[in-house]
């Protein structure tokens, strides 16, 4: 027997059509279990598809749960942005200024700026970082993102909910010119026990400008 489950397919971080992180967002998801939901997340295979659920705490607006086609993840970026629109936009009524959302890391917190009639701003709030071993293998690293090891100033484990290696880059040009090596980035994130590797670098000035790419 067949049950129907409605779902938004959201596009975050753009304004564009069918551009930035794609994202599947199920509204009334009912009484799936966890297996189920990532069977869904798997057929769906974006890079994530969240559920809400109503929420546990009197203070909070739903309860999400992020998947990615493999795994559930206790906390993500765009996932968390796009679930946040999409509650945003079913809302009746005048436009919330934040929303609490549970998550497998804590509660989450999204501050709402309404722009005009059909545009808000969403600022999202994020669990401090925690910093663990340095980087092991100038090398590897280097060796898993196409570049040279000379290139590569320093690194270490981060998490602010998701564990990654962040790589700091010589410059912008080697950030750029960057390619992923599957088998090495394998090595790189078993080693380190992450999830990716973020490879960045920064120029000072009055601002430190920082480009980054995540693998």
């Amino acid at each position: 027997m067949s049950k129907k489950l409605v779902y938004e397919h959201v596009d975050v971080f753009t304004k564009t059509l069918f551009g930035g992180n794609q994202l599947a967002v199920f509204t009334s998801p009912g009484k799936l279990n966890k297996k189920q939901m990532q069977l869904i997340a798997r057929e769906m295979n974006f890079s994530e598809t969240t559920f809400i659920f109503p929420p546990k705490d009197k203070g909070s607006h739903a309860r999400v749960r992020i998947f990615t086609p493999g795994d559930e993840l206790p906390f993500a970026g765009h996932p968390t942005l796009g679930t946040a629109f999409v509650l945003i936009s079913k809302k009746k009524g005048k436009t919330p200024s934040r929303l609490v959302l549970e998550m497998a890391i804590g509660n989450i917190v999204v501050e709402v700026v309404k722009k005009t009639a059909k545009e808000c701003e969403l600022t999202m709030g994020q669990p401090l970082p925690e910093f663990g071993s340095a980087l092991q293998n100038r090398g590897q690293a280097a060796r898993a993102v196409g570049i040279r090891a000379h290139e590569v100033i320093g690194g270490g484990v981060v998490s602010n909910g998701l564990d990654f290696l962040i790589v700091e880059a010589r410059d912008r040009e080697v950030v750029s010119n960057a390619r992923l090596n599957m088998e090495e980035a394998v090595g790189v994130a078993t080693r380190h026990r992450v999830c990716g590797i973020y490879l960045f670098s920064r120029q000072e000035g009055k601002k430190i400008a920082v480009q980054a790419r995540f693998f």
